[in-house]
């Protein structure tokens, strides 16, 4: 089962049917999956997943498999090893990372599913951009949100202040894209996405470009403002990430 980014019109694998989005492997902007997507009867053979770069691909039945995203030749035991392990990862991984869970320990542990310590790092450091966006609705809807274990912006622990910021995506990027690229999916979110960050007082001061390793100015959105947040959250409780289900 299949699925198309509407931003950058790539086609990859729909791996949970249950997910209601997923984020494009290519450029992270979301892809609603919508009903009749799932009228398909669901697969019997385990996903491969790839070792060349942690992405998940459909089932098969023909090995070896050409990773259609980095150009890995996949051979059966290591894909079906692999796509045991990053079954449903994702989704754990962030509720790990949602409940203050240390990125760096996040990476320890998915080194132990035989990748390197880059691809681990890769693999979680994508998720991690997304938390503040991913914390601020829960915030606005009084849920409860904890400090994070670090900057959000540098990875660096010590003393943190939440802020919360509007990013604005620019004006000649928002042209050259139809209506629901990237996520947006209404008018009133059309051009703006917000997030809440808990950031040192070095990273308040940094350009957006070089701001959280430049995420996500360079998917073409700038801030208007950065404005300190009056309020307390309580400190990152110990919480697990399990690597299986």
């Amino acid at each position: 089962m299949q699925v198309t980014c509407r931003l950058c019109r790539l086609r990859f694998d729909l791996v949970d049917p249950s997910a209601s989005e997923v984020r494009c492997p290519r450029c992270e902007g979301k892809v609603k999956i919508e009903p009749e997507m799932l009228q398909q009867p669901a697969a019997t053979k385990p996903p491969v997943g790839c070792p060349g770069c942690l992405n998940l691909l459909g089932p098969t039945e023909q090995y070896p498999v050409h990773c259609r995203y980095c150009g890995y030749h996949i051979q059966q035991e290591e894909g079906e090893r692999l796509g045991a392990s990053l079954k449903g990862l994702e989704g754990r991984l962030k509720s790990y990372l949602m409940a203050g869970g240390s990125p760096s320990e996040a990476v320890r542990l998915i080194e132990q599913l035989g990748v390197t310590s880059e691809q681990a790092f890769g693999f979680v450091d994508k998720r991690v951009l997304e938390v503040p966006f991913e914390r601020h609705p829960l915030w606005k809807g009084n849920q409860r949100v904890t400090m994070a274990p670090a900057c959000d912006s540098c990875g660096v622990a010590g003393q943190l202040s939440p802020y919360q910021a509007t990013w604005n995506v620019r004006e000649e990027e928002l042209k050259r894209y139809r209506e629901g690229w990237g996520g947006f999916h209404d008018t009133e979110l059309k051009q703006s996405r917000k997030a809440l960050y808990f950031l040192c007082k070095d990273c308040t001061k940094l350009t957006p470009e070089r701001f959280a390793g430049g995420y996500p100015a360079r998917n073409g959105f700038i801030w208007n403002r950065l404005e300190a947040v009056k309020a307390t959250f309580p400190p990152p409780e110990p919480v697990e990430l399990v690597l299986k289900a």
